[in-house]
């Protein structure tokens, strides 16, 4: 595994102004002596900026590719699985992927979610404070992202809808929420209330996180 990265952010827990940016590889196969075989790479960007009155704009854009350089399918270990804090919020983590009918033992089949081997991830994400000179701030996000195979991502480059139990405006799940942050002598602590806005049968109208520092 190899990266390249390039941070000018003015914190790491909790960055107001500045960029991240990194480039990413990871290999393994036979050149490896690995009994699995897979090639990805990835890329993302994060931006933050206070123009005045303590109000930050933060976005976050990630991207990523897997294929196996040896023939054959990508491992299931090694696919995308998004969802959850980091992803697309309000989805249960690990839960967006593409959809495949998996034999059982009894003849008949299940729907799983086996994993893309293309990721795309947006967030942007609005904080303000609270009440001035205090630790308490709040904030405001809109996620989309999806993982594809190759056939979903073929669909969406000829503008095909793709079924995974929603409507996916550009073959994307999108979430919003928002939060509360309050930024203790020891840690920041994040309280975080995500809605799914393109919900598919059985996903919780609205989800509670509670984590610590920025989300990205």
């Amino acid at each position: 595994r190899a990266s390249v990265a390039f941070d000018r952010r003015d914190s790491l827990l909790l960055p107001r102004n500045g960029i991240y940016a990194d480039v990413s590889g990871a290999y393994a196969g036979p050149f490896t002596l690995s009994g699995l075989a897979f090639l990805d790479g990835g890329a993302s960007l994060k931006l933050y900026w206070t123009p005045a009155f303590g109000i930050t704009l933060k976005s976050n854009t990630e991207l990523g590719g897997v294929v196996n350089p040896h023939g054959g399918e990508v491992p299931v270990t090694d696919r995308y699985f998004l969802g959850g804090l980091g992803s697309v919020r309000g989805f249960p983590a690990l839960t967006l992927s593409p959809v495949e009918a998996v034999p059982t033992t009894d003849g008949g089949s299940v729907d799983l979610e086996v994993g893309g081997v293309v990721r795309l991830v947006q967030n942007l994400e609005l904080e303000f404070p609270l009440w001035p000179q205090t630790p308490f701030r709040g904030f405001l996000f809109v996620d989309g992202g999806n993982a594809f195979n190759e056939g979903e991502l073929a669909a969406v480059f000829a503008g095909t809808a793709i079924d995974r139990g929603a409507t996916l405006p550009g073959g994307l799940f999108f979430s919003t929420g928002f939060g509360v942050l309050i930024e203790t002598p020891v840690l920041p602590f994040r309280f975080e209330w995500s809605v799914p806005l393109t919900a598919r049968a059985g996903d919780q109208p609205i989800s509670f996180f509670l984590g610590i520092g920025s989300a990205f």
